[in-house]
């Protein structure tokens, strides 16, 4: 046993050598060290066994067995900070009704869950902001604080080595600063999310299989891509947390939070779920699908993706007009990549996940026109515009509709000036008054 930096005492496992052993306390120290069959891993902070069927109980006893009534209010106050006071409506995905439920009962559930069913998976929850003195690493600690041993701080060269007896028995596994950039990595962590087992692998040692029910919390200043991830993803609970006003900083604040707990617990002893389990981590999908979590995902998405969608997004919005925009390969390797930079078949495959579909299913051959930006500045006028023409085009095409690429209201409104077409275009122009460099108004190599 060994005293932490609170004065706590934990339990540390340590290898003795036998002649250590011999001298300390003789040869027939045997006949009193019982023999056990094998490590288990039962999490328990109400019943807790240390030897369960004859084998040793790798999950450390639970700290606080005293629980009282009392004030908890510094805790409240961090909580709110770290998951919001907002309240919305959440519609239940199997009766339809519509419930009201807060940002701050989802984090209280989460940590009640983490405490009266350690077992149950819960989403990978990850603290993001740009910004320093946010509260994050706090956070960590007084999860920390609460489940002790059963909690661990890992770096980033933990999460990909190979050797995990560190944190393969823990309940948390924390990581500050993550940057998991490896495809193989992050899909051992999201597997592990929502696995039932591990295979808990030391130096020197034998593999061993565990029963394993870790919940991972990444912390992060890197808001857009200390992971990849796809538009699909459900494991990931991505909060945006805000930096704490010069007023609300505690320098006290960890003393409180840690001599609140048994007070926090006793209110989580009493209080009742305000959810119910509907997914295999617990919660809804739409209950932690977050604006940080969008953010992330657009920020994760292919290049090819990312050019696509931004260059169909500016085309949309300087025609606020438009609806719909159908473009078939050859148009967008030709527009979008100079015809050289992707195969087509990759271009299609790319519009496939982003859930573009053609025109009828791709079954029929159409002609149809595409918009193209022609670019321009006049140094008389001092002028920058930019001229919307309508190519015509033959095949089959994918049709971009305006819904899936401009979400919010344009902050300008480009104003529209009839004019002349060229040959057999038709075409709109919009003076926005920028001032950038002249393009050649002739070129048919046309920027974007």
């Amino acid at each position: 046993d060994s005293p932490n930096p609170k004065g706590d005492i934990e339990r540390v496992l340590e290898k003795w050598n036998i002649a250590t052993i011999l001298r300390d306390h003789g040869k027939n120290f045997e006949e009193h060290i019982p023999k056990l069959f094998k490590f288990v891993n039962v999490p328990s902070h109400d019943d807790y066994q240390p030897i369960i069927s004859n084998c040793y109980n790798l999950y450390h006893p639970f700290k606080w067995t005293e629980r009282e009534d009392g004030e908890w209010e510094s805790t409240k106050g961090f909580l709110t900070h770290i998951f919001g006071d907002k309240k919305f409506s959440f519609t239940h995905p199997k009766t339809g009704k519509v419930h009201e439920i807060s940002e701050l009962e989802l984090g209280l559930e989460y940590i009640q869950l983490l405490y009266k069913q350690p077992t149950q998976k819960l989403p990978i929850l990850c603290l993001v902001s740009q910004e320093k003195q946010t509260g994050k690493s706090t956070f960590g600690k007084f999860l920390k604080f609460i489940f002790s041993n059963n909690a661990v701080w890992v770096g980033n060269s933990d999460l990909s080595n190979d050797f995990n007896s560190s944190w393969s028995s823990k309940l948390l596994i924390m990581c500050e600063e993550v940057l998991i950039d490896k495809k193989p990595v992050m899909e051992k962590i999201k597997a592990l999310a929502t696995s039932d087992k591990v295979m808990m692998n030391s130096k020197g040692k034998d593999q061993k299989e565990l029963d394993f029910f870790g919940k991972f919390i990444f912390m992060s200043n890197n808001e857009r891509n200390f992971i990849n991830t796809d538009k699909d993803e459900t494991r990931f609970w991505v909060r945006k947390i805000r930096k704490l006003e010069a007023h609300e900083i505690n320098p006290d604040l960890e003393d409180e939070l840690y001599e609140e707990i048994p007070a926090f617990l006793n209110f989580l002893d009493k209080r009742k779920l305000a959810t119910e389990k509907l997914t295999r981590a617990w919660f809804a999908d739409s209950l932690i699908k977050t604006e940080a979590l969008h953010t992330l995902v657009q920020h994760s998405l292919p290049t090819i993706e990312k050019e696509i969608r931004n260059k169909i997004t500016h085309l949309f919005e300087i025609e606020e007009s438009r609806d719909e925009i159908m473009m078939c390969t050859k148009n967008i390797s030709k527009e979008f990549f100079k015809g050289s930079r992707y195969e087509h078949n990759y271009i299609e495959e790319s519009c496939k996940n982003m859930g573009v579909e053609r025109y009828e299913d791709g079954k029929k051959v159409k002609r149809f026109k595409f918009p193209t930006i022609h670019e321009h500045f006049s140094s008389e006028e001092m002028k920058y515009t930019i001229k919307i023409i309508e190519k015509p085009s033959i095949g089959r095409p994918y049709v971009f509709n305006r819904e899936d690429f401009i979400k919010e209201k344009l902050e300008y409104e480009p104003e529209e000036v009839s004019t002349e077409a060229p040959n057999h275009f038709t075409s709109k122009q919009g003076d926005l008054g920028l001032d950038v460099p002249a393009a050649d108004e002739d070129s048919d190599d046309l920027p974007f």
